[in-house]
């Protein structure tokens, strides 16, 4: 093998090492900006779930005061139920009295 045939076979491996060089650089360019694009994904994961986390808090603690007035309403729809006889009991002597009232006023004439 000649000088010249050393020679360019050194300036071949030279040039395949700048290019494994430079072939790598472009590779760990890529794996870094890889690793910040799931590094952010991540983040957007945890941030979506804490989100949905406290948007379920609230949603559960309006179901549970929602849950609350019915139960009231339901009581109340109760106790007017139980009053009803009272009401009418009253509202018949009321009626009786304005009746005697009348017919008094009637005979009176």
């Amino acid at each position: 093998m000649t000088f010249d045939e050393m020679q360019l076979i050194l300036q071949q491996v030279v040039i395949s090492q700048r290019e494994f060089q430079l072939e790598m650089t472009e590779l760990k360019s890529l794996a870094q900006s890889n690793g910040r694009a799931i590094q952010s994904m991540l983040e957007q994961t945890t941030t979506d779930r804490l989100k949905r986390e406290e948007e379920r808090v609230y949603h559960e603690g309006r179901m549970e005061r929602l849950e609350r007035i019915s139960e009231a309403l339901a009581n109340m729809l109760v106790s007017v139920d139980e009053d009803r006889p009272t009401i009418l009991r009253k509202l018949n002597a009321i009626e009786q009295k304005t009746d005697s009232i009348l017919n008094r006023l009637q005979v009176n004439d």
